[in-house]
């Protein structure tokens, strides 16, 4: 896909609902790739109290988590 990229990120407490309910995913699908996803201890994702305490293997599954998202 030759489209580039937008990545959302969500700030604190909030969720990739943000982006969906909103509509600006759809208004780009046609000419970007968009990834919206939630960071760790918000929305869909586990709960965490504390980012420095995944071990460095969550750390590794959250990276290929991110890599691997469907644009």
């Amino acid at each position: 896909i030759d489209k580039p990229a937008i990545i959302f990120a969500h700030g604190i407490g909030a969720c990739k609902e943000t982006f969906i309910k909103s509509g600006v995913m759809d208004a780009l699908v046609e000419t970007h790739r968009v990834i919206a996803f939630d960071i760790p201890g918000h929305g869909a994702s586990y709960n965490i109290t504390d980012l420095n305490k995944l071990t460095s293997e969550e750390k590794a599954i959250f990276a290929r988590e991110i890599y691997n998202l469907p644009c």
